[in-house]
Formats: C-alpha cells, structure tokens, sequence
C-alpha cells in the first residue's frame, strides 16, 4: 500500500468505511429472532443482502443480484445521521426525507468523487423504486423485518400498537418485487391477525373531506372492508387550488363516478419558487409534512380503488407519498414538473402543455417514454394547462376530462 500521507484517495475510502462502522450502534425498533436484543442497522442490511441472495429466484424480473445485494447493504447509511425511523411512526416520518438527504449529501461526499457518485446513484435507485433491482431489494426490506416480527409472535407489532391495516399499507409494496414472497407475507399476516397480533381499531374512520361549503364531512365506521368503496385525495399546486378549472372538474367527475374525496391543504409556501431548487425542496417538505399529518388516520386497505390527482409541486408529494406508504394508487398527473419523474408511478397518466415554462416538453416525454406512461399533450398551453383562448380552453379542458375519465374506468 502507498504511504497514506501521500494518497489522499485511499484515505478517503478508508474514512468512509470506518463511518459506515457507525451503522452498528444505530439500533431498530425490530428485535432479534427469537425476541433477542434490538437488531441494529448493519445487521438488518446484511440479512437483507443474504436474502436477496438466496429468494432471488422469486423475483419478479430478472435482476443483477450483485447490485441488489449492494443497494441492500447500502440503503440504510444516511441513519448514521438521520437515526432509524419506525415504519410505523407517524411523526419520524413526516421529516424523514428532509433528514435522510442532508445525511446522504454527508456520508457520500466523504468518498472519492468518482465512487462518491456511483454509491449515491445506487442508494438514488433504491429510493427512486422503479428498476427490478430496486423493486426487489425493496421487497427485501419488507420480508425481513416481517420475519423477525413474526418468529417473535409479533411483539414488536403489539408493542406498537400496530394495526393489520399499517403492516399492510408497507407490504403492498413488496408484490412490485416478488408476487410470490407477496403471497407467503400475506399468508404470514393471516396467521398473525388469527392469532391476535394486531390492534384491532375499532375507531370511527374521520376522513376529513370538504364539501363544497368547505364543511368537514365525517364517514361512518367501516363495518366491512369488503365494500366497494372508492377514494381519491387531491394534492394541488403552488397557487393553484381545488376550485381552479382542472381540479374542480377533476372532482366533480369522481364524485359523479362514487368516490369519497380528500383535499390535501398546504401551509404556505416562499415566493417565487420556479427555478429555485432550494426554495422548491422546502416547498415539497412542509407540502409532505402537511399531507402526512392529513393522511394519518386514513386506511388504504380499506377502498378497492385509490386514485391521488396531483397538480405541479402535488405531483411530486403524490408519488413520494405513495412511495413511502406503498399505497398502490393510480395517479393523474396534471402539469408534473421535473422532479416528479424521480418516483412517478407507472399506474398513471400525465397532462402537460408544450408552454409550460415550469418543465421542458422533452422532459416530460422521456419521463412517460421510460415508463410507457400515457402522456396527453395540448399544445401552446401554459402551465394550467390554459393557452389564452377561451373556445380553445373550453374544448381542451373537455379533452382532458374525458381523457381522466377513460383512465379512472380502465
């Protein structure tokens, strides 16, 4: 080996695997099998990577296992600094993100920049959920704490108080990886909801949804989650509220088509947020936060079809919101902006105007191209989807009605 003095690279790489050692004394809510001690971060990583291994006959896809194995032991290093967040804790959850990319920006940049780069893509690929080797290193994630929970009778679950509705909102997200380790989870929460292992949340389900006085309107108690019951929560934009044109005529037509609906409400947002990458990022976090504390009392599991409606900045706090909770719902995108393509959902159709100055057209086409999602364009139409002429607008915003219709009843 060089003299360390005068190899400034090595010790770059030697500095960030004595940081990585760190991950050993970040401790999870999970216990050891057996109900042993709280695992640790490090641990949890290196069972997920032998998993991979050894089920990855039963991915969905074909994968490259070496980089899954890697995003597996690398997912979890930004909680050296962000601390673990309970898949369960509501409130760790609405400022996990914010924490967790101030953490990555740290750790990865104490890598050679070459490396620094190629580590962060891969830990980026987790987080974005869209490759195969994601999706499955995702379902990894899901299944191991699972069989921990369950070889230790849930009690990790009981001690939370954690419904069977929660474990099920995060294990949807598994049968995007693996449908057969979906089954078997499934079959595992069976015999654990049989057994009592779970809350039972007796609670009135008080979904705040406006009426059209802007009145809270309280639904009753789900009796039978078997009822055919439809939901979509509408996330709007940056100045652009529900009874703006496309989000009224959006709500109007689900509501004629049987859903119950949610209007996500923001706290205020800076100024001038277009073209400023910080003002925008802190835009998305309280929009996040806001919809988190709205959503909290919400059982997904509940509806047979969950539709999320997002226009501009909602687009994003969409996808990254069902991302998080692996809520599996269709999307209608209006006018999505550049960041939404990071974890848009390929359950979707997108809306956007060749004079939107929030996004470049091309953009947005890769964006739908790389995930084969339906793209209506309308053309010299500004970022509401409006282009000045009112007999113009008045046949583009029909076009786009009918075009949201179809989707939503495919």
């Amino acid at each position: 080996m060089k003299d360390l003095s005068f190899d400034n690279r090595i010790k770059k790489q030697i500095n960030f695997i004595l940081e990585l050692d760190k991950e050993k004394n970040v401790l999870r809510q999970t216990h050891l099998s057996g109900y042993g001690r709280r695992e640790d971060d490090a641990e949890h990583a290196w069972h997920m990577a032998i998993m991979a291994y050894l089920l990855k006959e039963y991915s969905n896809q074909e994968i490259d296992i070496a980089r899954t194995m890697i995003m597996c032991l690398l997912h979890d290093v930004v909680e050296i600094d962000a601390g673990d967040t309970y898949a369960y804790d509501e409130e760790g959850l609405k400022t996990q993100l914010e924490r967790e990319e101030a953490a990555a920006n740290r750790i990865f940049s104490m890598l050679p920049k070459d490396q620094a780069q190629e580590i962060r893509d891969i830990y980026e690929e987790f987080q974005a959920y869209e490759t195969p080797e994601a999706k499955f290193a995702r379902a990894m994630d899901n299944f191991q704490p699972l069989l921990l929970n369950d070889s230790n009778n849930g009690h990790d679950w009981e001690e939370h108080k954690v419904t069977r509705a929660q474990v099920d909102n995060r294990q949807n997200g598994t049968i995007k990886g693996s449908e057969y380790i979906y089954k078997v989870t499934k079959a595992i929460l069976d015999k654990n909801e049989r057994q009592g292992r779970f809350l039972v949340n007796k609670e009135k389900c008080e979904m705040p949804v406006k009426d059209e006085k802007n009145k809270d309107v309280n639904y009753q108690e789900k009796e039978d989650i078997s009822k055919k019951r439809m939901l979509a929560v509408v996330f709007p934009g940056v100045g652009y509220h529900v009874d703006k044109p496309l989000l009224y005529y959006s709500r109007k037509l689900i509501q004629a088509l049987g859903y119950e609906v949610i209007n996500i409400e923001y706290d205020s947002f800076p100024p001038n947020i277009k073209g400023d990458v910080y003002k925008m990022k802190k835009a998305f976090f309280t929009a996040l936060s806001n919809t988190e504390e709205q959503l909290k009392n919400i059982d997904f599991y509940g509806f047979e079809k969950v539709v999320f409606i997002s226009k501009s900045i909602g687009t994003i706090v969409a996808s990254e919101y069902d991302r998080m909770h692996s809520v599996g719902a269709k999307h209608i995108y209006y006018t999505p902006v550049a960041q939404t393509f990071n974890s848009i959902s390929d359950k979707s159709i997108v809306f956007h105007g060749t004079s939107d100055n929030w996004v470049d057209t091309s953009i947005v086409k890769d964006g739908c191209e790389n995930k084969n999602i339906p793209l209506i364009v309308i053309e010299n139409a500004n970022h509401s989807l409006e282009t000045g002429e009112v007999m113009t607008d008045t046949q583009n915003m029909a076009m786009i009605m009918k075009a949201t219709k179809d989707f939503l009843e495919k």
